[in-house]
């Protein structure tokens, strides 16, 4: 931030890191781009969590970001899945019968399944971490085998 309370523009923060680029930058319709590269890949911004991670974790919390666009790695999506799929079926679908079936819904899900989608999404996780291809022999066999050595 500039003494005047103003955002510093981008360049500047660049070029306090000496990596502002010399020279025209080749993609000149598109300039920002390669600004925007350079920062993130600058280890203090990397490091630098967010405002909202930050006010969360200072009170105790811990925070969990998923990948955008891929419900299939919330468990959450198991869960609320599953509590609409009781809902359909025990109740009416019109929203005076849902305002009391979902709750109900909500409750009927068992911790245990709960914990189940849980470990179901963490293994899909690290499949993907792994770069297991989506739908690979690999990518099955690592998600949906169970570790038995506990027997």
């Amino acid at each position: 931030m500039l003494e005047d309370g103003r955002l510093k523009v981008l360049q500047i923060v660049l070029q306090e890191c000496d990596v502002w680029p010399q020279g025209p930058c080749k993609y000149a319709s598109n300039a920002s781009c390669c600004a925007h590269a350079l920062l993130s890949s600058q280890l203090d911004f990397q490091q630098q969590k967010g405002e909202l991670q930050g006010t969360i974790e200072a009170v105790g919390y811990q925070v969990i970001f998923y990948p955008v666009y891929h419900c299939e790695l919330n468990f959450n999506e198991y869960f609320w899945g599953r509590a609409k799929l009781y809902a359909r079926a025990y109740g009416k679908y019109s929203f005076p019968a849902l305002v009391h079936i979902v709750p109900e819904a909500l409750v009927h899900v068992s911790e245990q399944l709960i914990f189940k989608y849980y470990q179901h999404v963490s293994r899909m996780m690290e499949a993907y971490r792994n770069h297991l291809a989506y739908g690979s022999e690999n990518f099955k066999r690592h998600v949906f085998t169970r570790d038995s050595s506990h027997r």
